[in-house]
């Protein structure tokens, strides 16, 4: 069973036009057994970069086509086509975009019927691996939270960006949701304080992973220009760009893998995550984030609150402090609950711009 209608599905070309954010793949399938009860398997699958598209058949004779991407998770959209006419094939297009896909079917001939299905969050997950093969993970009735394969050791697979901030706000969440027995104010500086190490942690996290997605999804990356601005004027003369390509190569990575991997990029660094962004990729996040500048400005100090609590002291019950003209901001769990509120606008902001 082989879409019949070009010659080389799995062509440079089409893989490349698969990575952009939002299209449409169609081609024509013909198959004798198509409409037969108790008779499935996979049609047509491709993997783009860490993009996965596949289309099967089950068993109630509908068509499901998923399409798996680190940004926006595994989504599968369901056509029945029993009552479709049939003579000598379908017409199927499997469109996307950032929000959400979409299945349309119709006959090649007679009354062109047309059948669609939109895309919901499948419970069944697709990865691709750093090897290329596709893993499956959970299934229609079954669910599962988070997901990591280590091999000889080594990471293979871990949590999308998505995926491991949302694990970090549902750890803050039962942090905060938690009740003490003496309900003491120690024991809620000491609750808040751990959130917010989490908070600026999960910020982290998803910034790196989520700056390593894109290239592999597809999104044109200025690497000159990124390298530049973590380069030393020393390194710029030596031509540093040349070395990182090369070391890279020697690596069987990207040059951006490389550079990240060596910890060339401070992510946790607000300004220097931001120059990242803005010169890698052209987003900045004072220019193309709608937040508002206080939310912005509390992130920035969550941040530089963080080495207080990590390097002095767990109860720290007042945030600032070191500002002796300003009232000041007790570490309670209703100033944590406002200070994941920016993180979290931030990071659906930052997402939402990556495609």
């Amino acid at each position: 069973m082989n879409p019949k209608n070009f010659q080389n599905p799995h062509s440079k070309e089409v893989i490349e036009n698969l990575k952009i954010p939002e299209g449409t793949f169609s081609f024509t399938f013909s198959a004798d057994k198509l409409f037969e009860k108790d008779l499935g398997g996979i049609i047509y699958e491709i993997v783009a970069g860490e993009i996965y598209y596949r289309l099967e058949k089950d068993n109630n004779v509908n068509l499901k086509y998923y399409r798996s991407s680190p940004g926006t998770g595994t989504k599968v959209a369901t056509v029945n086509i029993s009552d479709l006419s049939y003579s000598e094939g379908i017409r199927i297009f499997m469109t996307w975009k950032p929000e959400n896909i979409s299945l349309h079917i119709t006959n090649t001939t007679g009354d062109k019927k047309v059948l669609t299905g939109e895309g919901e969050n499948s419970n069944k997950k697709f990865r691709v691996a750093p090897d290329g093969g596709v893993i499956q993970i959970g299934d229609d009735n079954v669910q599962t939270m988070g997901f990591e394969m280590y091999v000889g050791g080594k990471p293979f697979i871990q949590p999308t960006a998505r995926d491991n901030w949302q694990s970090k706000v549902d750890a803050i969440n039962l942090l905060f949701d938690s009740k003490s027995k003496s309900e003491e104010k120690r024991w809620e500086s000491v609750i808040t304080n751990m959130a917010l190490v989490i908070m600026v942690t999960g910020f982290e996290s998803y910034c790196k992973t989520r700056f390593l997605e894109m290239e592999k999804e597809g999104k044109t990356l200025n690497f000159s220009d990124l390298l530049n601005s973590f380069s030393t004027k020393l390194e710029k003369e030596n031509n540093i760009e040349e070395y990182i390509i090369e070391k890279a190569r020697e690596n069987n990575v990207s040059p951006l893998k490389y550079i990240v991997d060596k910890k060339r990029i401070d992510f946790q660094n607000f300004k220097r995550c931001n120059t990242a962004f803005k010169k890698g990729y052209n987003i900045s996040f004072f220019e193309n984030l709608n937040i508002p500048t206080e939310k912005i400005d509390l992130i920035k100090e969550v941040i530089k609150y963080r080495h207080r609590i990590v390097h002095y002291s767990m109860y720290e019950a007042s945030f600032n402090m070191e500002d002796h003209s300003a009232d000041p901001i007790f570490v309670q769990v209703q100033f944590g609950r406002k200070c994941l509120s920016a993180f979290e606008d931030f990071v659906i902001e930052l997402h939402n711009k990556t495609f």
